[in-house]
């Protein structure tokens, strides 16, 4: 995917890298999605992933806390991607993008090697290999899970809830789902029992430790390699 000079991206990506204590020779544009991440290569040869994080999805205090459970992850010995500070020690580099009247939050971490497993599935990889993907994968999650289930996470630690209320409360993080434009009457009708239901069937399923802590919550082929 190539860079255009002029993208206003890639002005705020580089105006972010120069707060951070590296000396970058090349920024590429990886993905511009929710986020928008770039492969950075430095003098050295070293490689990082540079994302300019989603305006108003999350707050500062929010980013700062996946920084924290990041840097528990690695201490628990899980190979996830180490969390690069800013010359000054912050987390996260502030940035604007005047031509899209935005300011993003930047974060910088060490590039981790491999392939998009949803690009494997189009390539059409043998179902062998595949297995043997997701089974690992299947096990770096359970071993997420594990540590956060005994991780006690700071007083500051701040993260949205995808619980009853999170998910089907009359607020729900994503969204009122039940009031779609392209739903009929009847199927509105049935997300609103179906929601109701279930915000019922959690409060009851509760908040035990052994069942409610943190995770991660976009286990999809498109962002796991």
């Amino acid at each position: 995917m190539a860079d255009r000079e002029g993208d206003p991206f890639l002005e705020a990506a580089r105006q972010a890298l120069d707060q951070f204590p590296i000396k970058s020779v090349d920024v590429s544009l990886v993905a511009r999605a929710e986020n928008i991440t770039f492969r950075v290569a430095d003098d050295r040869g070293d490689l990082y992933t540079l994302r300019l994080h989603r305006p108003t999805y999350h707050t500062l205090e929010e980013l700062q806390s996946e920084r924290l459970w990041t840097r528990a992850l690695l201490q628990a010995g899980v190979h996830v991607p180490e969390p690069i500070t800013t010359r000054d020690g912050r987390d996260y580099a502030g940035v604007d993008v005047p031509q899209l009247r935005q300011h993003r939050h930047a974060s910088l971490s060490r590039w981790v090697p491999g392939e998009l497993l949803m690009q494997l599935i189009r390539d059409e990889t043998p179902r062998e290999r595949l297995e043997l993907y997701f089974q690992k994968l299947g096990a770096l999650i359970a071993t997420m899970n594990n540590q956060a289930a005994n991780w006690h996470p700071p007083a500051k630690f701040r993260r949205h809830a995808l619980d009853e209320d999170g998910l089907m409360g009359i607020q729900p993080f994503w969204g009122r789902f039940w009031e779609r434009s392209d739903l009929s009457s009847g199927e509105r009708a049935l997300l609103v029992e179906t929601r109701t239901r279930l915000h019922e069937l959690l409060i009851r399923y509760g908040k035990d430790a052994s069942r409610y802590s943190v995770i991660h919550a976009t286990c999809i082929p498109a962002t796991f390699w």
